[in-house]
């Protein structure tokens, strides 16, 4: 479950230096230096519910290093995040509307003004070609210019293991 701890172990067999391990939440990574050639199991906790891809790489003297990456489901096994206000004002934060979602093989992001007129549609699918490659939306930019006090969003999604379909909507503001 999200917020709760979940412990990683190393199998590697071999002889290694050192080790990273990338929990594929955006945490920062967290380097082991090894000294037996074994580690001790190493434990993180997601805040969100989600589908995440760790990742280990295990390195030797020299510098080469294989990897490992495992599908893992927390929680619902998908999550979808909206922020309530957006900034478009080129400053390079927060100048695009778009929500932060994880556990989607397919999604897709619409935006109307208060008036129910569409500003804005884009989708995103899953590439079975390239299954660890999560999908992205590039989100909107607030391009068009309408006196519209609130903006309303809606994103509909299938998730990756289930195919069940995930629909959120809402609310935000624009500040120029």
């Amino acid at each position: 479950l999200a917020r709760e701890e979940v412990t990683f172990t190393n199998t590697s067999t071999g002889t290694f230096t050192y080790l990273e391990w990338d929990f594929g939440d955006s945490s920062p990574l967290e380097r082991y230096s090894l000294i037996a050639g074994t580690s001790s199991p190493v434990s993180h906790i997601y805040g969100v519910s989600g589908t995440y891809y760790p990742k280990l790489r295990v390195y030797n003297s020299v510098g080469c290093y294989k990897e490992t990456v495992k599908v893992l489901v927390v929680g619902k096994g998908y999550s979808i995040l909206a922020p309530n206000v957006f900034t478009p004002n080129g400053d390079t934060y927060n100048d695009t509307f778009r929500p932060l979602f994880s556990g989607f093989q397919s999604i897709q992001l619409t935006i109307y003004d208060y008036r129910g007129n569409l500003l804005y549609t884009e989708e995103s699918n899953y590439d079975p070609a390239n299954p660890l490659q999560p999908i992205t939306l590039t989100g909107w930019e607030g391009d068009i210019n309408t006196e519209s006090p609130y903006y309303i969003y809606s994103v509909y999604g299938v998730t990756l293991f289930g195919n069940t379909e995930i629909q959120k909507s809402g609310t935000f503001v624009m500040i120029r």
